[in-house]
């Protein structure tokens, strides 16, 4: 099994001081054996994304084990 995360760049966010920011949102993030078992497995598990203003997800496999965290 492999790790998928899915993100959209619709949407924003903010930033400690309230201020807007255009950005990558992350949706979910699935263990699956492909991209499209997991958009599947998304789909059954997120019904509210596919009735939501969202149009468009993108989906990258990961390494988990590759994760490392940096302090800014």
């Amino acid at each position: 099994m492999k790790n998928y995360i899915f993100l959209t760049n619709e949407g924003f966010t903010e930033d400690n001081s309230w201020n807007l920011l255009e950005n990558s949102q992350v949706l979910w993030i699935v263990e699956a054996k492909n991209m499209e078992e997991a958009f599947e497995n998304f789909k059954k598990e997120f019904e509210w994304v596919l009735e939501s203003d969202y149009t468009e997800v993108f989906c990258y496999e990961i390494r988990l084990d590759t994760l490392k965290s940096f302090d800014i």
